[in-house]
């Protein structure tokens, strides 16, 4: 078992290296491929062998728990710890967090192969197929979560300026309607010590807000007899 985990391991890692070159489609298409055709792999090698295969749900639940821990736990050791840049100099991608994780994935999977006391080379590979895919469905919603993050992470900071500026934005009160959260952060810079404020807006309306004073050619606006000077952030 231990050098049927070992040669699976190999193959883990000799995938994660031709990762980058198959494309964003590719990253998400070959693993679930690669998965799927593993665990039909071992019930075809099962029935031909006739294998046993009563009360295995509770294996295949933890093997799949293994693949989720192992992928969290080496984001944790890698990105969390910054153990990615120490060690590998990268600050940020699959060398960032992948190396931890695979060390990680095979402990647990060995120890899971003693848990299960399974020794047929079809359950190896089905919970190998069935770990790599929940491995993979962690790395992809972290994915998402981040490009979720990244999408709605629009920020806009209002700070009053102590003089004319050489050029600027006229608005009025009937302008600032159209943009809430733009008439929302002056009024909150106003009332700061500091003269300073900043508003996480919805993505729809930082852009309408950007595209409209991104248009008149100035970020310092003046409201009444107060001036104002507008920032976008983007996280």
């Amino acid at each position: 078992m231990l050098g049927v985990s070992t040669a699976m391991i190999g193959a883990f890692l000799m995938f994660f290296n031709i990762l980058p070159l198959i494309g964003p489609l590719g990253m998400f298409y070959i693993p679930f491929l690669i998965g799927v055709l593993t665990i039909c792999l071992g019930i075809w090698y099962e029935r031909k062998k006739e294998v046993e295969r009563r009360r295995r749900g509770w294996k295949y639940l933890m093997f799949s728990v293994i693949g989720i821990l192992s992928f969290f736990a080496g984001f944790y050791l890698g990105d969390e710890m910054h153990l990615g840049y120490i060690i590998f100099k990268s600050s940020g991608g699959p060398l960032t967090i992948f190396p931890f994780a695979l060390i990680i994935y095979a402990l647990l999977f060995l120890v899971g192969l003693h848990i299960s006391r399974e020794r047929s080379l079809g359950f190896v590979l089905k919970v190998f197929g069935i770990s790599f895919l929940f491995f993979f469905l962690a790395f992809y919603g972290l994915m998402a979560y981040d490009a979720h993050e990244h999408y709605y992470a629009k920020y806009i900071s209002v700070h009053k300026l102590s003089g004319a500026p050489s050029d600027c934005l006229n608005l009025t009160e009937e302008d600032l309607e159209r943009y809430p959260t733009l008439k929302k952060a002056i009024e909150l810079a106003n009332k700061s010590e500091n003269g300073r404020a900043g508003l996480k807006v919805h993505p729809d309306e930082w852009g309408r807000i950007r595209a409209f004073i991104s248009e008149k050619g100035s970020y310092n606006i003046r409201l009444g007899e107060e001036y104002y000077g507008v920032g976008f952030i983007c996280a």
